[in-house]
């Protein structure tokens, strides 16, 4: 099949597939996207053939890129230009669509991707990865208000949508009328990312690591809760380390100025935004409990490369999908994250209960490779493409 992919990318992860090998050193960097990248090598491992419709800052006009099985479309991005609605990335796009004219175009988010697919007027399904009121509420700025707008009028043209979670999909049906019913298609990860090690009740690094995976300070992450746990916890607990991944983490970011103005740096290792590889390295070398403030979550990718490493994780007990990633508290502690004190609870609770804690360890892992291979998630999107194409 010649699928259409429109969606975020890491250019770089495709280079395999590109017949100028030589020059993947001067490739854009894409907007990163990872469940698009995963979905998309999987296709393209069982063959077939697929064109790619992406944006990156670095690029002034339409950049193409070929491979024997691949091409990639990378137009211009102009970071956070919703006061004309993403405009001139939508119609390059929709241009770029209309003159390839993919067998079904695959759109991912219900956003710029989403409407330029939808404008393209060829057969597609649309992912989508949020529930845009709740992300709104969460942050009342002017862009969130257009992007609400946007996924507004992509939800109620798309032919037909898919979601990422049973809460993102109830969410749109409350709230965005869709012309059908929403399938739920979850994120996946790969085979390769499953760790199938003994699991230990002694730290893998000596000192017992707790860590969490935000992109993104403050908001809806609320990453200063696990700050504040962490400092509550050394009060009872020492030794222990406090890891923090991703976007607003590194050093000398917001998330390290926020609590060294306030001496809660001790213990403490911004480690910021990591190549995907490293972090999954990092994961099963040194990272023993997973910290997951976050208020809001559509599924939780963090959350289910965690427990595919055999790590238990403590989350949001209203915190979206949350709950149903962790099996409404059986492959994971649920608790109040908006309270420190509570976060702390679970926190200790697992350092003292060695019994609990390789529990929740086996239960997140046979969960996650269970429900969240890519295998079964690429079988159920291959399955949605033939019933729109027999439906056209």
């Amino acid at each position: 099949m010649r699928i259409g992919m429109a969606g975020p990318i890491v250019v770089s992860d495709f280079a395999a597939y590109l017949d100028r090998k030589s020059d993947c050193a001067n490739l854009p960097v894409g907007l990163g996207g990872t469940p698009v990248n995963l979905l998309s090598l999987e296709l393209l491992k069982r063959g077939h053939q697929l064109i790619i419709f992406t944006l990156d800052p670095s690029v002034n006009t339409e950049l193409i890129l070929e491979g024997k099985q691949l091409k990639i479309f990378v137009g211009p991005y102009r970071p956070k230009r919703a006061r004309d609605f993403f405009r001139l990335e939508r119609e390059m796009m929709e241009k770029a669509i209309r003159r390839e004219r993919p067998t079904l175009v695959h759109a991912q988010w219900t956003y710029e991707f989403a409407l330029a697919t939808i404008a393209a007027n060829v057969p597609h399904i649309v992912t989508a990865h949020d529930a845009p009121y709740q992300v709104l509420r969460h942050n009342f700025i002017p862009y969130r208000i257009a992007r609400t707008l946007m996924a507004m009028k992509a939800i109620r043209q798309a032919d037909c949508i898919a979601a990422v979670s049973p809460y993102v999909a109830k969410h749109l049906e409350r709230f965005f009328f869709p012309r059908r019913m929403v399938d739920v298609i979850t994120n996946g990860l790969p085979n390769s990312i499953f760790d199938d090690r003994e699991w230990s009740e002694r730290p893998k690094s000596g000192v017992l690591t707790f860590f969490t995976i935000l992109n993104g300070w403050g908001g809806l992450k609320n990453g200063q809760v696990a700050i504040q746990a962490f400092a509550k916890l050394g009060e009872t607990l020492r030794p222990a380390r406090l890891v923090m991944f991703g976007a607003g983490h590194n050093p000398g970011g917001p998330a390290e100025l926020w609590a060294r103005e306030r001496g809660l740096t001790d213990g403490i290792e911004f480690a910021g935004s990591v190549a995907y590889e490293i972090l999954q390295s990092r994961i099963c070398k040194e990272c023993d409990i997973l910290v997951h403030p976050s208020l809001e979550e559509s599924q939780g990718m963090a959350i289910i490369e965690s427990l595919s490493k055999g790590v238990p994780a403590i989350g949001g007990e209203s915190a979206g999908a949350v709950p149903w990633t962790l099996d409404f508290g059986k492959a994971g502690m649920l608790v109040d994250v908006r309270s420190p004190e509570k976060v702390t609870a679970a926190m200790l609770t697992l350092v003292q209960n060695s019994e609990l804690r390789k529990r929740l360890s086996v239960a997140g892992y046979r969960r996650t490779r269970r429900h969240f291979g890519i295998e079964a998630v690429a079988d159920a999107y291959e399955r949605k493409y033939e019933e729109i194409l027999s439906e056209r």
